[in-house]
């Protein structure tokens, strides 16, 4: 019935069906253009949200706005996280990070580094306290930008 009708004919079909991983999976599958995972129920959907393999397909199919919807403990693993500034901007990748995996890579040596290479001296503001004191990583700032970009971001 589903497949005849459309995602929109989901809303009427049991919670049960909602609520199983495999048929909503197929329903899915049957409609990419979307709109099936909204009719889910809302437990099916935190575990497919949960799923490392399932969030790296919905982002590589709809986008990196699809880490909205995963599980905090996905956005606060850095690994996780940091694989998509594979295929997209560093900038973007850290909009859907929470706020402690974001302090801590802004705490990270080699992770500002990175990132002032990428962006530019204006992501010094982001850098830890501790960093931004380091002799050390100011001179590396300095490497990757210009030295009055660095002041004047300090």
């Amino acid at each position: 019935v589903v497949q005849q009708a459309g995602p929109a004919h989901l809303a009427s079909v049991s919670v049960n069906l909602r609520g199983d991983k495999d048929f909503m999976l197929a329903v899915a599958a049957a409609f990419p253009q979307g709109g099936v995972l909204c009719h889910a129920t809302r437990e099916l959907r935190a575990a497919l949200y949960a799923d490392r393999t399932f969030v790296l397909k919905q982002v590589h199919y709809w986008g990196l706005p699809e880490l909205l919807h995963a599980s905090l403990d996905l956005r606060n693993d850095r690994e996780f996280m940091l694989a998509f500034a594979t295929h997209y901007p560093l900038a973007e990748v850290l909009r859907y990070t929470v706020d402690q995996l974001r302090a801590q890579l802004y705490g990270d040596h080699s992770f500002m580094l990175r990132i002032l290479e990428e962006i530019g001296a204006t992501e010094l503001e982001h850098a830890s306290e501790e960093l931004r004191g380091s002799r050390d990583f100011m001179l590396a700032a300095e490497a990757c930008c210009p030295l009055q970009e660095v002041l004047r971001c300090c």
